[in-house]
């Protein structure tokens, strides 16, 4: 295969996921865009996950091993290592149709103004397709996307430029970074939304982060309050991400005191951030 620059990096952070990687690789060689590089970010696995690439005999996918730092990490790395002035992400126990890369690539070179795009996905649990629930209902606007992460990881395709001066992923983060940095640029601008599904995304697994790591807004929580300690904030998005913050501590604090934990640090931050002294 003769070799091109890439315009498109595509980053697919992976751990331990040798049972599914090889159907997210085998949906990235099916699209119909072809100009892409692909970085397979092993992120410490143990269970041979790697070794799949030696299936492909294919240059433009290429395999960067690191010591386990989560996905946050591993994304980054990816980003890092990028030769493509666009970055799509791919999540190991997703895939993609094979039209998703053109048809984003047609629509960010005809809308120039626009440096970031999403696209609908197909929902699959265990196999059997399923409606997402109303709350994760996409959209482009800000406003619609502080409660949760609404903006799927596989479907975005944005300019690196873009990445970089956002900041990148919170590797401090374990969960929740996409979250976090989709609200970074929604401060200054809408993802449009591609309303094709043009991504299967995989759910019900036990090894999936969501599972691991329960009570999900303590991390959003983090992402909001350091958003909030930004400089600038557009007045509007500044009180909207207010009154979110103090609803999920809410949320937090009602959650902590039925289980008998410890609400205390909820409790302190939310009369802060209320605006006024307990």
């Amino acid at each position: 295969m003769t070799y091109q620059t890439p315009i498109v990096s595509v980053i697919i952070p992976v751990y331990n996921r040798r049972d599914t990687l090889k159907n997210a690789i085998i949906s990235i060689k099916k699209q119909l865009f072809t100009n892409f590089e692909a970085l397979i970010v092993d992120d410490g696995s143990t269970d041979g996950t790697s070794d799949i690439l030696t299936d492909f005999q294919d240059d433009r996918f290429k395999l960067i091993r690191q010591k386990n730092n989560g996905v946050s990490a591993a994304r980054n790395t990816g980003i890092r290592f990028s030769l493509g002035k666009y970055i799509a992400f791919l999540d190991s126990d997703d895939e993609w149709l094979p039209e998703k890369l053109q048809k984003q690539m047609n629509f960010l070179t005809t809308n120039t103004s626009a440096r970031i795009c999403q696209t609908e996905e197909i929902w699959m649990r265990r196999g059997i397709r399923v409606n997402p629930p109303l709350k994760y209902r996409k959209s482009p606007f800000f406003k619609d996307s502080v409660s949760y992460c609404i903006i799927g990881a596989s479907t975005v395709l944005a300019e690196k430029s873009l990445l970089v001066e956002k900041g990148l992923f919170d590797e401090k983060l374990p969960v929740c970074e996409d979250y976090d940095l989709w609200i970074k640029i929604l401060l200054d601008m809408n993802i449009p939304l591609i309303s094709q599904p043009l991504v299967i995304k995989h759910g019900g697994r036990t090894d999936q982060l969501s599972v691991k790591y329960r009570a999900m807004d303590r991390f959003r929580v983090r992402s909001l309050v350091n958003i909030l300690s930004q400089e600038n904030l557009p007045c509007g998005k500044q009180q909207h991400i207010r009154n979110e913050l103090l609803k999920k501590l809410g949320y937090l604090i009602e959650g902590a005191r039925r289980s008998g934990r410890d609400c205390a640090e909820y409790e302190k931050m939310f009369f802060e951030y209320a605006g006024y002294s307990k």
